[in-house]
């Protein structure tokens, strides 16, 4: 399977049996330990209503990920990313955040988000989030509409370690680019 699949899916267990027995609710976020994070990022993540997206700096082969928002409506519109922008929810695993209600299912027993096992390398989080959401439009779009970056691989897949440029270049450059 998928490298943290059945982590995730214990964590996800974990979450659930919690905020049905506490009746609390609060902010899923997949944090990884080959990601770096700006503090920025925290504060993005309390905004969550239901899905909250926000681009992903050194992923997929390119500088960034992250969603189109239309100016007028203020709705994510497409996905600007290189590997694989067929999919429904083109999103990095550290590019989205969602609210802890939307585990909960009127059909618990037969319909219990998780990460899938059958799951084509790479398509693990498009799948995951078909299950959460039914549109695109439903993404809330975070980071100044997307415009900002406070997640970043700073592990290729390859196990190497990326340069990392200070954190005022880092988010100067990448806004730049946006």
């Amino acid at each position: 399977g998928e490298k943290g699949r059945a982590q995730r899916n214990a964590a996800l267990q974990l979450i659930r049996d919690y905020f049905e027995s506490k009746r609390r609710y609060g902010i899923v976020y997949f944090g990884d330990d080959d990601n770096g994070y700006h503090v920025q990022l925290f504060s993005e993540l309390r905004k969550i209503k239901r899905f909250g997206t926000f681009p992903v700096a050194f992923v997929g082969g390119s500088t960034y990920e992250r969603c189109n928002v239309n100016e007028t409506t203020g709705l994510v519109e497409g996905m600007h990313v290189l590997w694989a922008p067929e999919r429904k929810f083109a999103l990095d695993m550290a590019a989205f955040g969602f609210h802890s209600s939307l585990l909960r299912r009127k059909n618990m027993a037969k319909k219990t988000p998780k990460f899938m096992d059958t799951v084509r390398k790479g398509n693990s989080e498009s799948r995951f989030v078909k299950q959460l959401i039914q549109d695109i439009t439903e993404l809330e779009p975070l980071a100044q509409n997307c415009t900002r970056v406070y997640a970043y691989h700073v592990k290729s897949s390859d196990g190497n370690q990326t340069e990392m440029p200070p954190e005022d270049a880092l988010a100067e450059e990448i806004i730049m680019g946006l």
